[in-house]
């Protein structure tokens, strides 16, 4: 392997995102799926691929919000996290009741 060259059937491989990202304020299943952008195309929220993390999603039918709303993060939201962390997000699986 003179010159820098390598032989053909090697694979080359990305190592993981190291550093620490902090976690987003998600407010819906979207966002943490697919992240947010404005009008101009700028991103508001990372999406938990963008930002390394997983995501231990926990679906609920409390009433508390809406369907696909975030009800709660834990480790909570602004939290720095190493990239690779495991992040616990509850979301509301079916619209909120308005029991009468």
């Amino acid at each position: 392997m003179e010159g820098g060259c390598l032989p053909v059937d090697n694979v080359i491989g990305l190592a993981p995102p190291q550093g620490n990202v902090n976690v987003p304020n998600w407010q819906s299943e979207q966002d943490v799926d697919e992240g947010s952008i404005d009008d101009q195309g700028n991103v508001i929220l990372s999406s938990a691929q963008d930002l390394g993390l997983k995501v231990n999603a926990v679906f609920v039918d409390n009433g508390a919000g809406d369907m696909g709303d975030v009800i709660s993060i834990v480790p909570p939201r602004g939290t720095k996290v190493p990239r690779g962390s495991i992040v616990t997000v509850t979301i509301q699986r079916n619209p909120g009741r308005h029991d009468a």
